[in-house]
């Protein structure tokens, strides 16, 4: 896994959770969140990046549902999970 697809897989949360494209300033603002992070979780250290930069992630099915799109979201964070996991293999 590239790092250029794991941030597309970042981005692609952030985008969903905002609900409108993401711009070029947001994205800087991300990856510089994520780099500073003190967790050790690749996964963790990327929805920490969009909460602080976007807003929260909704955890619970309501407010996942209030998004209208509660499959889309999940299917990106497991992607997001899926790609932390690969590029954290690939880093080590």
């Amino acid at each position: 896994m590239s790092e250029a697809e794991f941030i597309d897989a970042i981005l692609s949360v952030a985008s969903e959770v905002k609900g409108a494209s993401i711009s070029s300033g947001e994205k800087e603002r991300i990856v510089k969140e994520f780099n500073k992070s003190k967790k050790d979780d690749y996964y963790q250290r990327a929805k920490e990046a969009i909460e602080n930069v976007i807003g929260t992630i909704p955890e619970d099915h309501m407010s996942l549902e209030s998004l209208g799109s509660v499959n889309n979201l999940q299917n990106l964070l497991s992607q997001m999970a899926v790609a932390a996991n690969a590029w954290g293999k690939d880093k080590n």
